[in-house]
């Protein structure tokens, strides 16, 4: 009876790639970023919210012509509160991977 040792077979893992969010900006944060909605590659499987927001102004299409926003991306984006995939996120908790959806959500007026 011979035996015959069993072949190994071994698949190497894909390392992670970088994925692409989409980030939606509401009011203010929709006039400073000149755009209702953005898609935006991550740097890696997945990335810290923070440093999208930081990363998001070089992200942005040029201002058009003649455009004049209230504030700037930043500062609007400090007071803005923020959803990953419809619950509330911080930027300093929070992770996005691919697929992920993030609404900005400036301070509103009313009641």
């Amino acid at each position: 009876m011979s035996s015959t040792p069993e072949a190994q077979t071994s698949f190497a893992q894909p390392a992670p790639s970088a994925g692409t969010v989409t980030i939606r900006f509401f009011a203010a944060a929709e006039e400073a970023a000149g755009t209702g909605e953005l898609t935006m590659q991550l740097s890696g499987a997945e990335q810290p919210l923070g440093e999208v927001l930081s990363a998001l102004p070089e992200q942005l299409p040029p201002p058009q012509a003649g455009a004049c926003a209230v504030a700037s991306l930043s500062r609007v984006c400090a007071r803005s509160s923020y959803l990953l995939n419809g619950r509330q996120a911080r930027p300093e908790t929070a992770v996005l991977r691919h697929g992920d959806q993030l609404d900005i959500l400036p301070p509103f007026a009313g009641g």
